[in-house]
């Protein structure tokens, strides 16, 4: 059976990695992230075999959120994400995340440098500003419990899902060991590949 599935997979390479990457992602959504983000109030979230404390995530939201604000260029704080919809997306970008880890995805420091200096508050006349960059996040960070790495985290996170989205889009051929490891991706349990919420922590009285 699965060498009758390489074959193909081979043949027919961008449509099957296309089918099969997109049942990871729904899966993500709709068992993973859809569940847990309605539990609020001393929750943990499970990301494969890591495990995320109500601190670490106000930490990835903290991160999330002044990541949008230097974007969008406006104030844009933990509080205006942490809602259902915005945390079931956050939720499904550190799932991703981590399957691109696991994908052997790897984004460098230079990368995330050049992504930080190209965002447009940090610029001048079309020019990064250090000045500019350093007062920002001299004054933003402290207030948000947050730290240059926090950032450089969040950036390399962002970077890490567009190439593997790049990933999926590409019309480049596929080798027998990325046809291997998609296949393995079929066969994960997904209680391992989603996103879950740790029920003991459950409180009903936090709900909104």
């Amino acid at each position: 059976m699965i060498t009758y599935l390489q074959t193909h997979m081979r043949r027919h390479g961008k449509l099957l990695l296309i089918l099969v990457m997109g049942l990871v992602i729904v899966s993500l959504l709709y068992f993973g992230p859809a569940r847990s983000v309605n539990e609020q109030g001393g929750s943990s979230y499970r990301i494969y075999d890591r495990t995320l404390s109500k601190a670490d995530f106000d930490m990835v939201e903290d991160a999330y959120a002044f990541l949008l604000s230097l974007q969008y260029g406006r104030p844009i704080h933990r509080n205006d994400v942490d809602n259902p919809e915005d945390r079931r997306q956050i939720l499904m970008e550190l799932a991703l995340a981590e399957k691109a880890r696991r994908l052997g995805i790897r984004v460098t420091d230079e990368e995330v440098g050049r992504h930080i200096r190209a965002i447009p508050v940090f610029q001048d006349n079309g020019r990064f500003n250090e000045q500019r960059f350093n007062e920002l996040l001299s004054n933003e960070l402290p207030k948000r419990h947050l730290n240059e790495q926090n950032l450089q985290d969040m950036v390399s996170m962002k970077i890490a899902l567009a190439r593997l989205n790049e990933l999926i889009s590409t019309t480049a051929l596929v080798t027998p060991a990325e046809v291997d490891e998609y296949l393995r991706l079929i066969n994960e349990r997904l209680d391992v590949l989603i996103a879950k919420f740790d029920e003991k922590n459950f409180k009903p009285s936090a709900l909104p």
